[in-house]
């Protein structure tokens, strides 16, 4: 219904939706607890649906009455019945791949004022609510903030004017007769929706991830336009007060020269763009790009405008063009991490609710790293923003990009070791670096081939290219890289230098290794891989007592496989692609399943780890997964034929479960499938779709790009403080954990492996996440309907 939440409040609108059939109502709720109520306010990002569906999920699970709040601000203000609306279950399905905010959004004059307030604390109480989950900017949590100061007050100010009698038999009766001290308390959880990642504290803001896919979209669309006519680019991204967005997508996607807030340029700022962007065309490159942040501004704290860039380079002779991105930056679809940081936050923000926590102090749900949530007071998080807007003022940058977080100061660094490097010739003999691809192909392998290359050459290193894998290695199939030869590889799938697997021991033959490294005078050997690249460097450890020149030398391993099955490290450049690829894949899937009443076995990869499979079914919505790690049961199998016939058979219009190729070895896919097909009785088709090599290929996302840049630049660092000292014999994984790149040596690798799985013996995710999918896809209380 136009202008209205889709609801099914009753059974006659399950009925012309989905065809007659009982539906089994939620469980109850707990009569003594009060109500929560969740909005979105401020700007829209894409993943704000996924949080408020993972807020009233988790909130119907704890036993809440949850109400969503229509169009922000103004319909709290407001507060009609079309305005503040009960949600169930059902109500939030189907909305995971939804952008924008299926709650609305809007401004609201009427709650900067007191009176505005009094009205908005009334429009609470009166149903009961006195928990408010928020989903929004600054602003809109500072609007949060300052609701829960005042609360007490208009409470008190609302109970003195009204009459007993009206206390005695209205909304104060039934909901708050024996519980009045309660409702002198408002208790605040805020999660920051914004697409610049402007929130101080919090390493990631539903949103940003997929404005950032939006904006490395259009620059490597762009790209291929600009080498065709041999023009420079000028790409104005949003960030009016941060340039997260202008620093990772210029690190993810190669840009000549960035323009962002937080590092005001200095004045002569336009003789510096100009000789960035000519070096590039003295190089032979066909194409430059230049990314400027609206909120850019020189030292004197003035504006710079994209045009102004652009008409610079005009001046200076550089056909130059003008894209200004807007707010299709703001819209579409998801990405895999907006819907599974989203649905986390959310799950995290009722979990604080439940605590009692926020009645103190106004509290929101934070992030280190990619997926560890942490609590911080919103007033701590408020000040911190301010305060990096004063460090600009005071033109203490480094200051203010540190407040940003380690990832922002570690692009930074990055890129200004990109763009002003003057060492672009090789120097051999200076340090050289050997670098080869192990294990099987995963999308960012190129990526972090080209930032090796070029991060090497900064410092004055050679870096020689092994083409082949192990084989390259020891056929010593060397080529030294020159700066020209990486350019263009940001955007590129597969494996340019080659891989290949490391099967058995016996065919790595580690003398011709030795004899390799020892003819191109190699100091440090730089592997790019997964489980087969720990295999390889563990092989080489084992031999080096009888090799003595791998004492000599420095081995690194940078973890890459879409599997994200390896210790020492959360997270491997590929993973993040991979589930891109799966969650698009699902979306289709999904529209095909609903028209006709089916289950869909999903296979994906992964072989004995799970993670693939936990994150895609988690990141979907999927009603079942059946991982590696959770060995699957005649018993546990049974329960599930059991659900899956009483959910079809209360309207429900079809299912996901999500398998990977190795969960077992009796209870394969084709295996689930003809069980789940075999007691159907019509009610349901089933279809198997096995999502195979789509998730090994593509281009990389812009994490797997940036945060392989990342990573290459503090293994840099290291090599270069290793050869100052000259300390040789180190066997280490560059690995990222809770956001901060980790170096862990061989013993501390072995300890953590589980050889014949092939995966972790501790995996991070394997609680958290399963936990969460669980409770938000239960069958038979509360079927999901997309």
């Amino acid at each position: 219904m136009a202008g209205k939440l889709q609801k099914f409040s009753s059974q006659v609108d399950l009925d012309l939706q989905f065809g007659a059939a009982r539906f089994t109502p939620r469980s109850q709720y707990d009569e003594n607890r009060p109500c929560v109520a969740v909005l979105t306010s401020g700007g829209d990002s894409p993943g704000m649906n996924p949080a408020v569906r993972a807020i009233v999920r988790g909130a119907l699970h704890q036993g809440y009455r949850v109400y969503g709040i229509r169009d922000g601000y103004r319909g709290l203000c407001r507060g009609s019945d079309e305005d503040i609306v009960e949600l169930n279950w059902i109500d939030v399905s189907g909305i995971i791949h939804k952008g924008g905010t299926f709650l609305g959004t809007a401004r609201c004059e009427d709650f900067r004022t007191t009176k505005g307030r009094k009205k908005v604390v009334l429009n609470l109480i009166s149903r009961g609510i006195n928990s408010l989950i928020i989903i929004g900017g600054d602003g809109s949590l500072t609007g949060a903030s300052i609701l829960h100061k005042e609360w007490t007050g208009y409470v008190d100010e609302l109970l003195n004017e009204m009459a007993e009698e009206e206390k005695s038999s209205g909304w104060f009766s039934k909901y708050w007769k024996d519980r009045e001290e309660e409702i002198r308390t408002l208790q605040v959880v805020g999660l920051v929706g914004s697409i610049d990642n402007d929130m101080g504290n919090t390493s990631m803001t539903i949103g940003c991830d997929s404005a950032l896919h939006r904006i490395c979209t259009a620059l490597d669309i762009i790209s291929s336009t600009a080498a065709s006519h041999q023009r420079a680019f000028v790409v104005e991204v949003m960030g009016r007060m941060c340039g997260w967005l202008a620093l990772k997508a210029a690190v993810a996607c190669g840009a000549e020269f960035v323009f962002f807030p937080e590092n005001p340029t200095p004045l002569d700022w336009p003789q510096k763009v100009i000789d960035a962007v000519k070096k590039s065309v003295n190089q032979e490159k066909r194409s430059a790009i230049v990314i400027v942040a609206e909120g850019a501004r020189d030292t004197n704290l003035e504006h710079i405008s994209a045009e102004a860039v652009r008409k610079t380079l005009e001046d200076a002779g550089v056909d130059s063009r003008l894209t200004i991105l807007g707010h299709v930056q703001r819209g579409g679809s998801p990405s895999f991490y907006d819907r599974a940081h989203s649905m986390l936050l959310g799950y995290s923000a009722v979990q604080e609710m439940v605590k009692g926590t926020a009645k103190a102090e106004p509290q929101m749900i934070c992030v280190d790293g990619l997926f560890h949530t942490c609590t911080r007071t919103i007033a701590e998080c408020l000040a911190t923003s301010k305060e990096i807007s004063t460090q600009v003022n005071e033109k203490d940058y480094l200051k203010a990009m540190s407040l940003r977080g380690e990832g922002f100061l570690r692009s930074h660094e990055a890129m200004l070791s990109l763009v002003t490097s003057k060492r672009k010739v090789e120097k051999p003999g200076l340090h050289n670096i050997a670098l080869f691809h192990v294990g099987a192909c995963a999308p960012g392998m190129n990526a972090v081939t080209r930032s090796f290359v070029r991060l090497a050459l900064d410092k004055g290193y050679s870096t020689y290219g092994v083409t082949g894998g192990i084989k390259g290695l020891e056929n010593a199939n060397f080529h030294l890289m020159s700066w020209m030869d990486v350019d263009g590889w940001c955007p590129l799938g597969g494996a340019k230098l080659g891989t290949s697997r490391f099967a058995t021991a016996s065919k790595m033959d580690v003398k011709k290794v030795c004899e390799s490294l020892k003819k191109y005078k190699i100091k440090t050997l730089a592997m790019i891989g997964g489980w087969d690249g720990y295999l390889c460097m563990m092989y080489l450890k084992k031999h080096a007592n009888d090799y003595p020149f791998l004492k000599k030398i420095n081995i690194f391993l940078i973890p890459c496989t879409i599997s994200n099955n390896l210790p020492c490290t959360s997270y491997c450049i590929g993973t993040d692609t991979a589930l891109n690829s799966i969650v698009e894949a699902v979306d289709k899937i999904k529209e095909s399943a609903i028209a006709q009443r089916r289950i869909y076995v999903i296979e994906v990869m992964g072989a004995n780890c799970g993670y693939l499979c936990s994150m895609g079914s988690f990141a979907t919505g999927a009603e079942k997964t059946f991982c590696p790690e959770v060995p699957l049961t005649l018993e546990s199998l049974k329960k599930d034929l059991d659900d899956v016939k009483e959910s079809f058979a209360h309207a429900k219009p079809m299912a996901l479960f999500f398998t990977t190729e190795k969960t077992s070895k009796v209870f394969d896919t084709k295996f689930l499938a003809k069980l789940f097909k075999s007691q159907s009785d019509g009610a349901y088709d089933v279809r198997v779709s096995i999502l195979g090599h789509l998730q090994q290929g593509g281009s990389p996302s812009p994490m797997d790009r940036f945060l392989g840049v990342e990573i290459v630049a503090e293994c840099m660092n290291r090599i270069e403080e290793y050869a100052s000292s000259d300390r040789t014999n180190e066997f280490q994984v560059v690995g990222l954990q809770k956001g901060i790149v980790t170096f862990s040596d061989a013993s501390q690798i072995h300890e953590e492996m589980d050889i014949q799985q092939r995966r972790p013996k501790h995996e991070w995710w394997m609680n958290s996440f399963s936990n969460i999918s669980k409770q938000y896809a239960e069958w038979a209380e509360k079927p999901e309907v997309y």
